[in-house]
């Protein structure tokens, strides 16, 4: 099932809501950032987007996932009632209202693909793989793409599968929930905010063994005690670097980072649990899987998502 099309966003904008001099309906600045947490229980900031308030919104829509769409129709229905007095547009009728409460239920009973919020032609298999870009990551991420895709087997990834404007951080949440992951873990990987921030997230949603299909790059020392300590030390830097970064300045609208130092404090505190669940695998080294055309990992990931 699609999310919301062109015409049906519009609607809710035009005939819904009502636009005047471009802005929606009674919607200030202020208040449209507040509609979100009031009226959907989401944490999304109309203010990291350009345009008027009519602008803002439908950026939003159209780029939301289809139960984020969901909540937002039915945040629209109970914030513009049909009792309302002022700024209520003749084209908001009893009919209206009753699309718009199938167009929400329809969103919510989509079935859980990505595809569709991505607009894209993805298997649903739900395979991902979370590496860092550039360098010997991201080339061997390309060779997987091609390889996989061979078998008929699509990888869903960032630089291909994300478009333009497209939320990242619940791109990474939908990755932390797929069914299996390839991981590529090098030393730049167990430094990188973006990256750690996705294999907490495949961790936190149990089966970690099970769904995580790392491969090892030679100067990720996961292996040695020593260094994987320098890792904690690392995050343990992160965290006071910013904790005491943020003591410089007033608390006052610093929206954001406190989620930053509470992300960087996660993984601090599970990276040797993490490191050391990794090191127990037997992941092959990367020349095995070279050699095979990676044709064990392809057999290991077929088994899981035929399941």
């Amino acid at each position: 099932m699609q999310g919301l099309s062109k015409s049906e966003i519009r609607k809710i904008v035009n005939r819904y809501i009502g636009v005047a001099g471009g802005y929606l309906g009674d919607f200030s600045y202020r208040t449209h950032s507040d509609f979100y947490p009031e009226y959907c229980d989401l944490d999304i900031d109309p203010n990291q987007y350009e345009g008027t308030t009519r602008e803002r919104f439908i950026n939003i829509l159209e780029n939301s996932l289809p139960d984020v769409q969901a909540k937002i129709v039915r945040g629209v229905l109970q914030r513009f009632s049909l009792s309302a007095v002022e700024k209520n547009p003749p084209t908001r009728t009893n009919e209206l209202y009753e699309e718009l409460v199938a167009l929400a239920q329809r969103l919510e009973n989509s079935p859980d693909d990505l595809a569709a919020a991505l607009d894209t032609k993805i298997d649903v298999q739900e395979l991902f793989i979370s590496y860092t870009w550039g360098g010997q990551s991201e080339e061997l991420a390309n060779l997987l793409d091609e390889t996989f895709l061979a078998r008929g087997i699509t990888i869903i990834r960032d630089k291909k599968n994300l478009k333009y404007k497209g939320n990242i951080q619940e791109f990474m949440e939908r990755l932390g929930r797929g069914k299996c992951v390839i991981v590529i873990i090098c030393e730049k990987y167990l430094k990188s905010h973006s990256c750690m921030f996705e294999l907490v997230q495949i961790a936190a949603n149990d089966d970690f063994w099970n769904r995580i299909f790392p491969i090892v790059l030679d100067d990720a020392q996961i292996n040695n005690p020593l260094e994987r300590i320098k890792y904690i030390q690392h995050w343990e830097t992160k965290v006071s670097e910013l904790d005491n970064a943020l003591k410089s300045v007033s608390a006052a609208n610093m929206q954001g980072f406190r989620e930053e130092i509470d992300q960087y404090t996660r993984t601090r505190n599970t990276i040797a649990d993490l490191t050391n669940t990794l090191k127990n695998m037997n992941t092959l080294t990367l020349e095995a899987h070279s050699e095979s055309n990676f044709e064990t990992l392809l057999k290991s990931i077929e088994d899981k998502l035929s399941e």
